[in-house]
């Protein structure tokens, strides 16, 4: 018998044991109770969004992240960092997300992992997204109509002209938040960005470049900012609602940055070297600023677009007069290998869908499918276009030329309308609105 309750004790105390450690063990994992958003929450993009929720653990905590996940579990607009956030506390933070770039991608979660040293805890949270109703309303017309002097006119969908803005400087670039229903000018002489009002072309705030090369290049609205490309060899990060500079990168000691794009976790510019002419390929953190990689490239960048993936770039390019293309993954400072067109250099391109793209050689047109790595011919002009642009809802091709703009229907090519200017037509920037 006491053999028999010796035998039982052991167990009992066995089992005590597993459980106190068990126990013990789900104690020190940090458990996340989210409060807000609900579970299974319909969220309407672009849009804001609260997050609020209590982290439960017995470590120290560095730090909390917070981000939108889809199927893959792959970050959608970028990761939300606090540091030392308390334990067993109400933690709120307004997130601002930008519109889906795919919609085919569900499930969608709220990821709040919670950091302590070297040990992660991920929690996930059920939420349903889904882009409201995109609506083309026109488009911005940069003129100059003067020395030193940039007109800005709106056109709308019947290519009727309202005066917007006239301001001084050389038109340099644009770009539009519609979001915060921001337009983004930079110019040259003097060298100025300022961001317009959409509803009253006012200047809504204004900046200026940092010495000793106090030029704008290119700018670009993303991630709830405007990143402006600067000639002292930074680029800085501007509140896209207020203007208030968050950050710059860091400098490189002799080249300066030239075309930029805003992914989700990465900010890459094409640089060169103000000495020999040198050219990289840089990307930044896009919520510090801080230097990730540089990567040595011999092709002078025309243009960067988005990739499906969200953390990789499309490059296009130019070596010795003759044009191509690759994808750049900043994360591992990767470069896929160089497609080389056969038609010649590349003046200018526009996407038309996530691997097919428009580029404008000289006076020819052609369609470039990534994917096939296959190039057909459009179009010929007979005067000279310096730009072509993609209007995704009416799936039109604006053309642009020094005096006019015609609108071709896509792919079919077909002449639907146009403009001629008085003014020398310098640039267009289209306007969308989420109803």
């Amino acid at each position: 018998m006491n053999k028999i309750f010796i035998f039982i004790s052991l167990l009992l105390l066995t089992a005590m044991a597993i459980w106190s450690c068990r126990k013990q063990e789900a104690y020190n994992s940090a458990d996340v109770e989210l409060y807000s958003p609900e579970e299974n929450a319909l969220l309407q993009l672009p849009d804001t969004l609260l997050v609020e929720f209590i982290i439960k653990t017995d470590k120290h905590v560095d730090f909390a992240a917070i981000s939108i996940v889809n199927k893959n579990f792959t970050p959608l607009f970028g990761t939300t960092y606090i540091q030392n956030p308390p334990v067993d506390e109400m933690i709120s933070k307004t997130i601002i997300i930008s519109a889906l770039q795919h919609t085919e991608d569900a499930p969608y979660y709220v990821l709040v992992s919670v950091i302590s040293g070297e040990d992660t805890d991920h929690n996930y949270f059920s939420i349903r997204l889904t882009n409201r109703p995109l609506n083309y309303k026109g488009f911005y017309a940069f003129f100059k109509s003067a020395v030193h002097e940039t007109t800005i006119d709106f056109y709308d969908q019947q290519m009727e002209r309202s005066s917007f803005a006239v301001t001084s400087g050389d038109y340099q670039d644009s770009d539009i938040s519609g979001f915060y229903e921001r337009l983004y000018l930079t110019t040259r002489t003097p060298a100025q960005l300022t961001a317009y009002d959409l509803f009253d072309g006012q200047a809504a705030w204004e900046a200026e470049p940092l010495l000793p090369y106090p030029d704008f290049a290119d700018i670009c609205a993303g991630n709830n900012r405007a990143y402006a490309a600067m000639g002292n060899g930074q680029i800085a990060g501007y509140a896209g609602l207020n203007g208030q500079q968050q950050y710059v990168t860091d400098r490189l000691a002799d080249s300066v940055p030239e075309q930029i794009i805003v992914l989700d976790e990465y900010l890459v510019s094409s640089y060169r070297s103000r000495l020999n002419g040198r050219k990289s390929l840089v990307s930044f953190y896009t919520a510090t600023g801080v230097k990730k990689h540089q990567y040595p490239v011999d092709i002078g960048v025309v243009s960067f677009f988005r990739h499906k993936e969200p953390d990789k770039t499309f490059v296009f390019g130019n070596r010795n007069g003759e044009g191509a293309v690759a994808v750049f993954a900043p994360l591992e400072n990767n470069l896929g290998a160089w497609h080389w067109f056969h038609f010649g250099s590349v003046d200018a391109v526009c996407p038309t869908g996530d691997e097919d793209f428009v580029v404008l050689s000289g006076r020819n047109l052609y369609s470039y499918d990534h994917y096939m790595h296959q190039e057909r011919f459009l179009k010929s002009f007979e005067d000279s276009v310096f730009s072509v642009q993609y209007e995704k809802v009416t799936n039109s091709l604006f053309l642009l030329f020094p005096d006019k703009i015609r609108i071709f229907s896509y792919p079919d090519m077909h002449e639907q309308s146009g403009t001629d200017f008085e003014m020398q037509l310098k640039g267009i920037a289209f306007y969308y609105r989420y109803d």
